[in-house]
């Protein structure tokens, strides 16, 4: 066949090995067979960490399928596709003219045979089309149709009508049906994956033959964070920057990664400076080391200073020895936070800081815009929001499913890998940016909202600050530290496997994060004008905060999130407070938990497959998982209580 040209994106979407495709030029249909990859590298811990979460969402990680990659990366391997590789596939063919159906065994007899496709019953002239009907199995299998068991002498013909499980086959020489439509279809075919396990047949464009999937991840330049774990004091710095202390500042969050001079360097230039004062003539020792010491602490690292000042202001707030500061050392969920937030590459631009500029340029009309959306971000819980317009993404592909495109519990549905033969598993990834949007939760609120909901207690006084405050919710929130995620309810496989449980307070943290970035993304699809399934979500647990992005994966955006965030962000928010509001099949749907298709839950886009999602965390009401109903995020309840928080704490006035 022709060359056929791709961009790599559209490979990882819709190109992978197994994926069934319609030929442009000759309207064949084909399977991706394998992918040569150019410029492998090893697993990256960030990599290994996701696709670790990704496998084990789907219980995927095994001996016969996927190895854990966080204990064995070296079995792993990845590339960006540079190429594409594929058959004609099926090889069942039928007449357009007689009906006959013809099959061949391989390529390479068909085309040693028939290369034309012309018929051998009524010698028509490439006149043979290819049966759009297969097998599948939620194991993964794949099968090619076939003919029930018959004289192989006889003429036999496809009724085909357009389903299969109405058509069926037809022996013109006996003259009558071999399947019956409606029942048999095209007939059944039992799965080597169990005893009455059947596959599924169905038609060639059905998504359910191959649902492709993949991990994003944000890309964090690797080598920056890989060496910062050599950073004695990196616990203290990105707590720090999560929880703002007086003394970080954003602009250090590069400097504050890298190890500060350390006492062999001191030594080291100490011995020079000895040196140095030697050849100018002295020779009192006490008189040499006096000017070492007054030299030494002119010249004294401004990032060693800063980061005993952050050091300081952390362990007063959590306790001098607190574990917390060796689990944030650890925790790369905290430092793609700090790295996406306080980074210059994001070029990053905050609402309060778009206000400040309209006012001082006397733009009057941006300047009572971007007012309006603070006031409005304000009064739903929103503490930061901010537009990414260069939001750096690793997209990889990693496996592939049959029939379901999520984990279904009590069945056999798998995600397996592109090719489990070769030494490496291949993973599939290109680099990209994109714009995005990103949103925090007011901590305020969130306090307020946990003591309302008795998930939390009051501490013994009040907050005098909003670090105090961050630190109080850091302190119960720990798990999410180790963990990207926290649930109401676990997995079959995850009780199987003793996975931590977490407390209802962390749970119902995470559920309420997630299911406003599910709130934000559904209001944008229907209100602000993206396509369905452009969108997805990047969630910070640990910060309560979350990213929204296009998901294009190409070298440039056309700007659909600058523009909404910019010129229509007060929509965005207000379509984002009303999707929450409604469901069409409300009232049952709040009655059972609040959250369904028809409201809640995203498609393909939701790396969590919609766990822990509900609009009852914002609205008050039912949530699966829990006796008692929720009180709102959104109810006066919770905004007088905040409100009681900031004036306890003093700080009222200064934000009103």
């Amino acid at each position: 066949m022709p060359e056929m040209h791709r961009g790599k994106s559209q490979v990882l979407f819709r190109y992978t090995p197994y994926a069934m495709f319609r030929y442009n030029e000759t309207n064949a249909w084909c399977e991706v067979t394998s992918i040569p990859m150019a410029n492998t590298r090893s697993l990256s811990e960030g990599v290994a960490e996701a696709l670790y979460q990704l496998l084990h969402a789907w219980d995927a990680i095994g001996s016969d399928n996927f190895p854990d990659p966080r204990l064995f990366p070296n079995k792993y391997e990845v590339g960006e596709p540079y190429q594409v590789h594929y058959t004609l596939r099926p090889l069942v063919f039928v007449c357009k003219v007689c009906k006959r159906v013809q099959w061949y065994s391989d390529l390479d007899q068909l085309s040693r045979y028939n290369y034309n496709l012309n018929c051998r019953q009524c010698k028509g002239v490439r006149t043979l089309m290819q049966i759009p009907y297969i097998y599948i199995h939620e194991c993964g299998r794949a099968e090619n149709v076939f003919i029930p068991k018959h004289p192989t002498d006889h003429v036999i013909t496809l009724n085909n009508r357009g389903r299969f499980q109405e058509s069926n086959w037809y022996c013109q020489t006996c003259r009558r049906p071999l399947t019956k439509p409606g029942t048999q279809g095209l007939g059944k075919r039992a799965c080597q994956c169990g005893k009455k396990k059947l596959q599924r047949g169905t038609t060639l464009q059905d998504p359910a033959v191959h649902y492709n999937h993949t991990l994003s991840l944000v890309d964090t330049e690797d080598p920056l964070l890989a060496g910062a774990g050599l950073n004695p004091q990196l616990g203290e710095n990105l707590l720090a920057g999560l929880l703002r202390t007086p003394h970080y500042n954003p602009a250090d969050f590069k400097d504050l990664l890298q190890p500060a001079p350390g006492e062999e360097e001191t030594e080291t230039k100490r011995e020079q400076m000895r040196q140095d004062l030697k050849a100018t003539g002295l020779t009192d020792p006490n008189q040499i080391e006096m000017l070492i010491g007054i030299m030494l602490a002119q010249v004294a690292s401004p990032v060693a200073d800063t980061q005993r000042r952050l050091r300081k202001e952390v362990r007063d707030l959590l306790t001098e020895e607190s574990p917390l500061i060796g689990e944030a050392a650890a925790s790369r969920q905290l430092r793609e936070y700090l790295f996406v937030r306080d980074h210059p590459r994001m070029q990053a631009s905050r609402l309060s800081d778009l206000l400040r500029q309209a006012t001082e340029q006397g733009d009057t009309h941006a300047t009572e815009r971007y007012t309006e959306d603070l006031a409005l971000s304000e009064s739903i819980g929103f503490a930061d929001l901010r537009l990414l317009e260069k939001f750096p993404l690793l997209l990889a592909a990693v496996g592939y499913s049959r029939v379901q495109v999520s984990p279904a519990p009590g069945t056999t549905t798998a995600l397996r890998p592109f090719d489990a033969n070769k030494p490496k598993i291949p993973i599939y990834a290109i680099r990209s940016t994109t714009e995005a949007f990103m949103f925090e939760i007011d901590p305020w609120w969130e306090a307020a909202w946990l003591l309302e909901n008795d998930w939390a207690e009051a501490p013994n006084a009040p907050f005098t600050s909003v670090q105090e405050l961050r630190a109080w919710l850091l302190r119960m929130s720990d798990y999410l530290l180790r963990y990207n995620a926290a649930h109401l309810e676990q997995l079959t496989w995850e009780r199987e496997k003793n996975h931590p449980v977490p407390e209802t307070a962390v749970a119902c943290r995470f559920g309420l994060l997630h299911t406003i970035s599910h709130m934000l993304t559904i209001a944008a699809t229907t209100q602000v004008g993206f396509e369905a399934d452009s969108l997805a979500e990047y969630l910070f647990p640990v910060s309560s905060a979350g990213i929204v992005y296009a998901t294009g994966h190409q070298e440039f955006t056309l700007g659909g999130i600058v523009s909404a965030f910019k010129l229509n962000l007060g929509m965005w928010l207000s379509a984002t407070y009303e999707a929450a509001q409604r469901c069409i099949y409300d009232p049952l749907c709040r009655s059972r938990g609040s959250v369904c298709h028809a409201c809640g839950y995203l498609r393909f886009s939701c790396p969590h497959f919609n766990r822990t999602v509900s609009r009852a965390f914002l609205l008050g009401g039912p949530v699966t998982g829990l006796q008692q109903d929720v009180v709102g995020y959104w109810s006066p309840r919770t905004h007088e209580r905040s409100l009681r928080l900031k004036q306890e704490a003093g700080l009222l006035s200064l934000m009103s």
